[in-house]
C-alpha cells in the first residue's frame, strides 16, 4: 500500500500533504522492520478531498434576458454522498464589484443540480456564477461559472434611413434600421416585425432583409423599384427583440414616413482609392 511518511514529537501539529485516498501509517521508532501489516503502531489515514463543481448552464455565450427564470445546473462531486454536501449558490458582476445571493445554504442532490434564478435589475456583459460547497468534514470549495451576459434593457432603435420624413428618396434606395444592440435577427427581420408599406393604399412592399455581421443593422432591400413620388412608411412593431434569450422586446410600434423621388440609382460602387 501507500505509507504517509512525517516525523513529529508529542503534542505537535504536523500538516499531511497528500492527494484525497486512504493511507496506511506506522510509527517508525515502535514498529520497526518489517513495517507491515503487523507491525505495532499502525493504522490507516483517509484524507477527504474537497467537493467540486462543474457547470452545464450557464456556458460561455450565454445571453440570458433579465426578468426570465432560467435553470443554473451543475455537477456536484465529493468523496461524501452528494446529499450530505451544503451548497451556497451566488453572482457577481463587475468584475467582482457587485455580488448578490441566488440560493442557499440547501442540500446537494443527485445530479445534475438545478437552481432557478431571475436575474433582474441589471445588465452585464460579464456575471458569473458561484457555486460554495462543504461535506460533512468541512472541506470547501468554491467553483466558478464561466463569464456569460444578463441583458434587462430593451432594444431601441438608434438610427433610421431613409430619415423620416426625408424626400426625393432614390426608389431602389434600401430602408435601413440601426438598433442599440445586437437583435435576434429572425425574429426582428421577419415580415412580421419589420415592413415597408405604400401610404396612398396601404400596400406592403415585397423585399429581402440583410443584416450587419454583428446584428445592429437590417437593410431592406425592395424587389423592384419603389413608385415615383409615392409616400412610404417603415413600420417595426414590438415583436423585434435582442438577441438574448428569449429576448428583451422592442418597445413599439414604430412608423416613419418617406417620399420617393423620380430616379433610381444604378450605378454600381467603386473603390476610388485605397491606403494601408
Amino acid at each position: 500500500g501507500t505509507y504517509l511518511s512525517f516525523t513529529t514529537v508529542a503534542n505537535s501539529t504536523f500538516t499531511i500533504v497528500a492527494a484525497p485516498g486512504t493511507y496506511a501509517y506506522y510509527c517508525s521508532i515502535h514498529s520497526g522492520p518489517p513495517y507491515n501489516s503487523v507491525s505495532a503502531m499502525r493504522g490507516t489515514w483517509i484524507v477527504n478531498g474537497r467537493p467540486a463543481t462543474t457547470f452545464a448552464a450557464p456556458g460561455a455565450g450565454t445571453s440570458w434576458t433579465g426578468g426570465v427564470t432560467r435553470d443554473i445546473v451543475f455537477d456536484l462531486s465529493d468523496d461524501n454522498p452528494l446529499t450530505s454536501l451544503t451548497v451556497w449558490v451566488n453572482y457577481s458582476y463587475g468584475g467582482g464589484a457587485n455580488r448578490g445571493t441566488i440560493a442557499g445554504p440547501i442540500a446537494g442532490a443527485a445530479n445534475p443540480n438545478t437552481v432557478p434564478w431571475t436575474p433582474a435589475g441589471f445588465t452585464a456583459p460579464d456575471v458569473v456564477i458561484e457555486v460554495t460547497a462543504v461535506d460533512a468534514e468541512g472541506a470547501k470549495r468554491t467553483s466558478l461559472s464561466v463569464a456569460f451576459e444578463v441583458d434587462s434593457t430593451a432594444p431601441t432603435i438608434a438610427a433610421r434611413s431613409p430619415a423620416p420624413n426625408a424626400v426625393g428618396v432614390n426608389r431602389n434606395r434600401q430602408v435601413r434600421v440601426t438598433w442599440s444592440e445586437p437583435m435576434n435577427t429572425a425574429a426582428t427581420g421577419s415580415p412580421s416585425s419589420f415592413a415597408v408599406q405604400r401610404v396612398s393604399d396601404g400596400a406592403w412592399t415585397s423585399g429581402t432583409i440583410s443584416w450587419a455581421p454583428n446584428a445592429t443593422q437590417m437593410a431592406f432591400t425592395p424587389a423592384a423599384p419603389l413608385d415615383p413620388l409615392i409616400t412610404y412608411e417603415g413600420h417595426v412593431n414590438a415583436s423585434a427583440r435582442d438577441d438574448s434569450d428569449p429576448g428583451n422586446t422592442f418597445a413599439g410600434p414604430a412608423t416613419w414616413p418617406f417620399t420617393t423621388g423620380t430616379s433610381a440609382d444604378t450605378l454600381p460602387p467603386t473603390v476610388a482609392s485605397a491606403t494601408a
